[in-house]
């Protein structure tokens, strides 16, 4: 069956009845248009417009338009088994049920809706949710989906290689406050993992990663409270974030690839950096985060790298330790050697410890605040780690130290704290 067009300014119902298919459908200035049912289950050019903002369209039985799609104004818009759009498409209306889509060849936009379901779509052409606060997709390229009043995204299936990069910031989400987003594994061959992930300034306020990633970078944002870090990636860089406080990292090095490279400078709110699970560190820096008063890396114990060169960096946060000084050996006792109680130092000590043969790590460590000891009875004071190092000079410790814990004499003072 063939309708070309529906001219209807007075009709309040439409019903087009069962047909495999119409080659055109065309309803317009139907001013008094109520409701509107087609019950094909496809279409070539579809325009509906002219109707009242208030009514319902009902487009449920429609699997694959294969021409230009228009959808003006309307209450609702049901395309519940539409899975194929072969055009470009508008489609108005303020509540769309459209969550079997998944291909659309041209561009798509969604102008009215502000809470969109495309769970699974994953644009090819610029996809543009005009007014719509809340959106699901199955995955997006940042340069491809267009959303200038999106406040909650949510990606549950990001692609593996660099098709899956995504960038959140201030141009491309200026509204952006929430981002749930999900890589897949590439299951192949875990280097070739190529997805990158970038959320950096706007106004975001919590991130939540899932799954596989190549690289996740969470830098220069101005309200980011809540970092939250799953499923397994080859590098993790956390700068700059002026509100962050809560970090949570359940992630995990991907397995056959590079070591793991965390990075974490510059978050002057940032309290704790906790590592559940993340084994095989290389590069670790951690410093310049004011109010960061706990490290636990030690999920990395016996599990570092088989080779390679690698830096650790901690200072200029607010970690707190103890320094008990020596005791200088007489004619009839022998020296008791200097201490450094920090659980946190201890943490990254042990992986140090347990480095396999040809791996190297390079490491400037500081506590930056000391409960020095002199071990002789009068008062703890409290001192830089350089000053401690300093004022135990006089009693002949092993290891004086050069200012930070950089040296494996030096690094074998750190134990637990009492």
């Amino acid at each position: 069956a063939t309708v070309t067009t529906v001219i209807a300014p007075k009709a309040e119902t439409v019903t087009l009845g069962k047909a495999d298919g119409l080659t055109e459908l065309i309803v317009t200035s139907a001013t008094e248009l109520n409701s509107l049912v087609v019950e094909a289950t496809s279409v070539g050019t579809l325009t509906i417009s002219g109707q009242d903002s208030q009514t319902t369209i009902d487009l449920n039985d429609l699997e694959t338009i294969s021409g230009p799609v228009t959808i003006g104004d309307a209450a609702t818009v049901g395309l519940a088994d539409l899975t194929t759009i072969n055009n470009k498409a508008t489609i108005g209306g303020n509540d769309v049920s459209i969550a079997a889509l998944a291909t659309v060849t041209g561009t798509l936009v969604i102008s009215d809706d502000v809470s969109v379901s495309l769970p699974v779509f994953a644009p090819t052409a610029t996809t543009t949710l005009t007014l719509a606060e809340t959106a699901t997709l199955k995955s997006a390229s940042s340069t491809l989906l267009k959303g200038p009043e999106l406040e909650n995204l949510t990606l549950t299936a990001q692609p593996s290689s660099a098709a899956g990069n995504f960038i959140a910031d201030a141009t491309t989400y200026p509204s952006l406050t929430d981002l749930t987003i999900t890589g897949v594994e590439d299951g192949d061959d875990p280097t070739a993992q190529a997805n990158d992930l970038t959320v950096s300034g706007g106004v975001i306020e919590d991130v939540t990663v899932n799954g596989w990633f190549n690289s996740i970078t969470v830098t220069a944002t101005t309200d980011l409270t809540d970092l939250e870090v799953n499923g397994e990636n080859n590098a993790l860089t956390i700068g700059d974030n002026a509100e962050l406080v809560n970090l949570t990292l359940n992630h995990d090095h991907i397995e056959g690839a590079d070591a793991h490279y965390l990075t974490v400078t510059d978050n002057p709110e940032l309290l704790n950096v906790t590592t559940a699970n993340l084994e095989e560190l290389g590069d670790v820096l951690i410093y310049d985060n004011a109010k960061l008063s706990t490290i636990d890396l030690n999920s990395a114990d016996g599990t570092t790298p088989v080779a390679g060169t690698f830096t650790v960096s901690i200072s200029g946060n607010n970690l707190v330790g103890d320094y008990i000084a020596a005791i200088a050996q007489t004619t009839t006792t022998l020296l008791v050697d200097n201490k450094i109680q920090s659980d946190d130092i201890l943490s990254i000590k042990r992986f140090i410890d347990d480095k396999a043969t040809a791996v190297t790590y390079n490491f400037t460590i500081d506590i930056d605040v000391v409960n020095y000891d002199p071990n002789d009875g009068s008062a703890i004071s409290t001192k830089t780690l350089a000053d401690a190092f300093t004022a135990d000079n006089s009693a002949t410790a092993s290891s004086t130290g050069s200012g930070y814990i950089n040296t494996d004499p030096e690094l074998a003072l750190v134990e637990a704290e009492d």
